[in-house]
């Protein structure tokens, strides 16, 4: 379960792991926003399947090659690069072009209600998480323009969004 939301400067997800068929709350995060081959990928449904995902998009995205793990989930994959923002879902893979405000996952409509009322992606995925329990932070924001010109995902500081620490109110819990 998830929540990932952009304005078209910034992208922020939540950072739980959920188990689908039990609703578990998993301790270790999920990373739910990869940069691979000149693309940005946000995705949410089953699992752990932003890696995978962005690899098969960046194959071809077939549907008659989707991996078999991959065939039997529900995920949405929100794919942005220099030319815009899309979707593809596991119910139909054709590319859906989006404008934003967008948001995605199972708290999307809190998201987007937050944004439509001046809410940053960060703040509006950090209130999604408080109203929805299938959502939780930490929260990772990226900047789009910067991750796609370094080829690696940046964060609103200026420094790569993953394995380091981050500044003050890059991560951040709504008490």
């Amino acid at each position: 379960m998830t929540i990932i939301a952009t304005d078209g400067v910034t992208l922020a997800a939540d950072s739980l792991a959920v188990v689908t068929a039990t609703g578990e709350r998993l301790k270790r995060p999920s990373r739910k926003i990869v940069y691979w081959r000149d693309k940005i990928y946000a995705a949410c449904g089953d699992g752990q399947l932003a890696q995978p995902l962005a690899e098969w998009h960046a194959g071809g995205a077939r549907s008659n090659h989707l991996p078999s793990d991959l065939a039997a989930c529900e995920w949405t994959l929100l794919v942005i690069d220099r030319n815009g923002m899309k979707t593809l879902m596991n119910d139909r893979v054709i590319d859906h072009e989006v404008e934003p405000p967008f948001a995605l996952g199972t708290a999307d409509q809190i998201a987007l209600g937050a944004m439509h009322a001046d809410a940053s992606p960060q703040v509006a995925c950090l209130i999604a998480c408080t109203l929805n329990i299938y959502c939780g932070a930490p929260v990772i924001e990226v900047d789009i323009a910067a991750s796609l010109k370094a080829g690696r995902l940046m964060n609103t500081l200026g420094v790569p969004s993953y394995g380091v620490e981050p500044g003050p109110g890059t991560f951040a819990r709504v008490a």
